[in-house]
């Protein structure tokens, strides 16, 4: 051939380039989903603290021992197993759970419907509060847990003591 250049590409060029865009494009598509995903999981866990703090506020909210009467632990003649409304000490949300989550006056909370909150209320020294004890001594641990599926995503402890109810009336 006399010198003439042809330009353009050919066949296998163009094929080294489509292999090295699809590898460019998956690795992009590949930063996309980990980023959903992460988004994702970043607003499961701000839904399962929010939905702990809340409960737990509520819980530690109510008096420490049941205002019709004071020796009495568990649920009294006036409260109803399940029925939170009903409830009205520390110790009354001990073993409940609720799915899907509500507020306190029943109605459903916005997005929480697949969530589920449990209670669990344990006597404690005040002093020493990873010390579960059988016995009454001022201290109740409130542990609030909250899953979707079989997995927690969230789980608040406070400390609830009997003095805080003398600072507060």
């Amino acid at each position: 051939m006399n010198g003439v250049r042809r330009r353009g590409m050919t066949i296998v060029e163009v094929l080294v380039a489509m292999v090295l865009l699809s590898m460019m494009l998956g690795g992009v598509l590949s930063a996309v989903e980990l980023s959903a995903r992460t988004q994702h999981s970043t607003a499961d866990l701000a839904m399962a603290r929010s939905l702990a703090a809340d409960l737990l506020e509520e819980v530690c909210g109510q008096p420490y021992v049941d205002p019709a009467d004071p020796d009495e632990s568990g649920l009294g003649a006036d409260e109803v197993a399940g029925d939170r409304s009903t409830f009205d000490d520390v110790d009354d949300y001990h073993g409940w759970m609720q799915k899907p989550a509500e507020f306190a006056d029943g109605t459903p909370i916005p997005g929480a419907d697949a969530w589920q909150r449990r209670v669990f209320v344990r006597l404690v020294d005040p002093s020493a509060p990873d010390v579960i004890l059988g016995t009454e001594s001022g201290g109740k641990l409130v542990i609030v847990r909250v899953s979707r599926g079989s997995v927690v995503y969230s789980e608040m402890r406070r400390l609830r003591t009997q003095s805080w109810d003398r600072f507060t009336e």
